[in-house]
């Protein structure tokens, strides 16, 4: 038998949502699923982009309200020199190869 309170702890992947959705619309989405249950946290995992990919991570990740555990950035090292400062404010950076 499932444990429904464990089930409900782990976050949940926002990963194609955060791809998809301006940011307005991904506050909007996180907001709605948070009025749903306070409790519940988010993760994500991206690819590079651009740089907005990161832009937009460090400023989800710097609203609380929105109760984002963490957001993984996949990007080669010299992606990750373009914008340093967000991910040493928080965004995870994952290396891949060019």
């Amino acid at each position: 038998m499932k444990d429904e309170g464990f089930e409900s702890l782990k976050p949940i992947d926002i990963s194609s949502e955060f791809s998809t959705l301006e940011y307005s619309d991904l506050r909007k989405f996180l907001r709605l699923k948070i009025k749903e249950n306070p409790a519940v946290t988010f993760t994500a995992v991206l690819d590079w982009v651009s740089r907005q990919t990161v832009r937009k991570a460090k400023a989800c990740l710097d609203d609380s309200t929105l109760n984002i555990k963490s957001i993984t950035v996949r990007a080669t090292r010299q992606q990750y020199q373009e914008d340093v400062n967000s991910f040493e404010s928080g965004v995870r950076w994952e290396e891949v190869s060019a």
